[in-house]
C-alpha cells in the first residue's frame, strides 16, 4: 500500500473514531440526566420561585432543566387538551394472578366518557360530568345516575375511574418523597418523568408525562422489585370528538345542552 493511501486510511479511521465518540457524547446528553427542556405554552403560567426556569419571549417557550427540585413546578405548567380521545391499558399484578383493563376514553366539553372491558366480554360504561355520574353495562336499558357529591364512588374523579396515577398525585407529594426526575425518550417521544416513594407500604411509582399533551402516557408501580401496576396509553387524538361516545342508554346525551 502506498504511503499516500495509508495516510488517507489513517485519517479516515481517526475521523470515524471521532464521529463515534461525538455521537456517544450526544446520545448521553440527549437521553440521560437533567438537561434543558423547551416546554410548550409554559409562558402562560410561569412557575413560582424556581430559579431553573427561564422564559423565551421570542419563541413563546420556556426552557427548564428538569430535576427533582422543579419537576412539580414544570408539571404544574402543563395543560391538558379540552377535547381528546385515547385508549388506555391498565394492568394490576399480584402473586398468582393479574387483571388487565382496556379503557377507551373520550373527553369533550368538560365531560369524560369511559368504555372499559377486561376480556370477559362485558363492557362497563362510565360518564363523569361536572355534577353527575352515569354507570351502565352494554345491554342495560338505563344507566345508574347519581350526583357527583354523593357518598361512595361518586366522590371519585374521572381519572380515578380510568385507574390512572395522575400528575395531580405528583403535585401533592412532599419534596422528600420524590426520588428522581428529568426527561427521557419513551415510545419514540421525549417525555418528562417523575419517580416517587409514597404511602405506608413505600411503593415506588414512576410516571411518564407528555409535555405537549399535558397527559400521563405511562406509569409503573413497584412493591420492592415486583411490578404491581402498569398503565400505557395509545395515540391521543386531539380536537373535536364523536358525540356518540356520550350517548346514554334509553336516549339522551351526557353532554351539556348547547347554550
Amino acid at each position: 500500500m502506498s504511503s499516500r493511501r495509508m495516510l488517507a486510511v489513517t485519517i479516515g479511521g481517526v475521523a470515524l473514531i471521532a464521529l463515534i465518540i461525538a455521537f456517544s457524547a450526544l446520545s448521553s446528553l440527549l437521553f440521560h440526566g437533567p438537561r434543558e427542556f423547551r416546554l410548550p405554552g409554559a409562558q402562560d403560567s410561569p412557575p413560582q420561585q424556581s430559579s431553573d426556569v427561564t422564559g423565551d419571549a421570542r419563541s413563546g417557550m420556556t426552557r427548564v432543566d428538569v430535576t427533582v427540585d422543579n419537576i412539580q413546578d414544570v408539571i404544574r405548567m402543563l395543560r391538558r387538551p379540552e377535547s381528546y380521545s385515547r385508549d388506555i391499558m391498565a394492568e394490576s399484578f399480584w402473586r398468582g394472578g393479574n387483571a388487565a383493563y382496556n379503557i377507551g376514553v373520550t373527553v369533550m366539553d368538560g365531560v369524560t366518557a369511559m368504555h372499559s372491558s377486561s376480556g370477559g366480554g362485558a363492557v362497563k360504561n362510565i360518564v363523569v360530568t361536572d355534577d353527575t355520574l352515569y354507570i351502565w353495562y352494554n345491554g342495560d336499558a338505563a344507566p345508574y345516575a347519581g350526583a357527583r357529591d354523593s357518598a361512595g364512588d361518586a366522590r371519585r374523579t374521572a381519572d380515578e375511574y380510568q385507574m390512572l396515577i395522575t400528575y395531580e398525585d405528583i403535585l401533592s407529594l412532599d419534596r422528600g418523597e420524590l426520588t428522581d426526575a428529568g426527561y427521557v425518550e419513551y415510545a419514540g417521544a421525549l417525555v418528562l418523568f417523575a419517580e416517587f416513594r409514597s404511602g405506608a407500604l413505600g411503593y415506588v411509582t414512576r410516571c411518564y408525562v407528555s409535555p405537549e399533551l399535558g397527559l400521563i402516557v405511562a406509569a409503573e408501580q413497584y412493591d420492592g422489585d415486583t411490578l404491581i401496576y402498569k398503565m400505557t396509553a395509545g395515540a391521543c387524538s386531539v380536537g373535536e370528538q364523536d358525540e356518540r361516545a356520550f350517548d346514554l342508554p334509553g336516549g339522551g346525551s351526557a353532554l351539556p345542552e348547547p347554550s
